[in-house]
């Protein structure tokens, strides 16, 4: 490999769009560090293994048996000790990251590069405005009190609305590695072009994102999302259709099971581009189609689950707020404004 002159890391699928557009532009002098099994064995199928890090994972410290503490510290001093060795060795080099909250590997290992090389960070998702600061319980003080012993991290707690608390980093950390913002962005043209190379799509219009978790979670109500999906699919659009679950074992609903499926380890955010209509709920994927220019459709509103409306409400200003300048996510109330909003599709009518 030739010297490295770009480090990426890449710790979710959110960043894989701009992760692939640097590899592909700089091809081998870049290296990927990841903390995802997943991610890593996606890349190493398009890049050689010499130029991807995966990060083993953390043991979790707290657990009443003294023993396994001692234990874990110990594996976690020399997964630490290996990241300093294996990243003091790079200088001069550009390294990108997308990090907002907990992930204490990664933060280490920009702390190290930061003495000799110049970090950018880029802010993938705007989050913060769905949580609200909290004062720490007594558990998690003790982890921010580990981190800061242990690498030197700050965080600041905060709180969702499903009462889960969530570290995010604080001002202080961007500041210690003297951060810098960058506005690179996904390269459209070159993305499209991985995509046709690499991820063999028979001619289908319309990307359907699964239903399993806004069923699950009783975001939309489960009879009503059975008579749309049963009267859309059943309609000529199925052959049209595409289906794209997150990972195996996600339930299939009703006329799901009837619709062609996309490989469960192809990225929804690198196929969206050989699709001329993307729908689903309240995924990321959404806001990503729609900045990257595919027309797009949520059926929060469509089939909302009255009971959880304000589960809605925190869904929908997730997906829009991440929206850039003049991209928009429609949302139909009603079927037959479902079917006006896909009328421009040639073909995509319900019956």
């Amino acid at each position: 490999m030739k010297r490295v002159s770009k480090i990426i890391f890449c710790t979710s699928y959110l960043g894989l769009p701009i992760t692939i557009t640097i590899i592909e532009r700089f091809k081998k002098s870049v290296l990927i560090i990841t903390g995802s099994p997943e991610i890593y064995k996606f890349l190493t199928r398009f890049y050689p293994k010499s130029q991807i890090i995966l990060f083993k994972k953390t043991k979790k410290i707290l657990y009443k048996n003294p023993i396994r503490i001692l234990k874990n510290l110990y594996i976690n001093y020399l997964l630490k000790s290996r990241i300093k060795i294996l990243l003091n060795k790079y200088k001069n080099c550009e390294v990108y990251t997308f990090i907002t909250a907990f992930s204490p590997q990664t933060a280490y290992a920009l702390r190290i590069l930061s003495s000799q090389n110049t970090i950018y960070w880029k802010k993938l998702i705007s989050f913060k405005f769905l949580y609200k600061k909290k004062f720490p319980s007594f558990k998690i003080f003790l982890v921010m009190l580990y981190m800061r012993a242990m690498y030197k991290l700050n965080f600041v707690s905060y709180e969702g609305t499903d009462k889960l608390p969530i570290l995010i980093y604080s001002n202080k950390f961007y500041k210690s590695i003297f951060i810098k913002k960058t506005n690179i962005k996904p390269d459209i043209k070159l993305l499209k072009n991985f995509q046709k190379k690499n991820f063999e799509i028979k001619k289908k219009n319309i990307l359907l994102l699964s239903s399993a978790e806004a069923v699950e979670l009783n975001i939309i109500d489960k009879p009503l999302y059975k008579i749309w999906i049963n009267k859309w699919v059943n309609s000529l659009n199925s052959k049209q259709i595409a289906l794209k679950r997150k990972f195996y074992g996600e339930k299939k609903y009703f006329s799901e099971n009837s619709l062609t499926e996309l490989p469960l380890d192809w990225p929804a955010n690198l196929l969206m581009y050989d699709f001329r209509l993307v729908v689903g709920y309240h995924s990321a994927t959404l806001f990503e189609a729609a900045n990257a220019g595919c027309k797009v459709i949520s059926l929060l509103d469509l089939l909302s689950n009255k009971k959880n409306s304000h589960h809605i409400s925190y869904h929908k200003k997730y997906i829009t707020r991440n929206l850039d300048k003049n991209k928009k996510i429609l949302f139909p109330k009603t079927f037959e404004q479902f079917n006006l909003m896909i009328s421009s599709v040639k073909n995509l009518n319900m019956n």
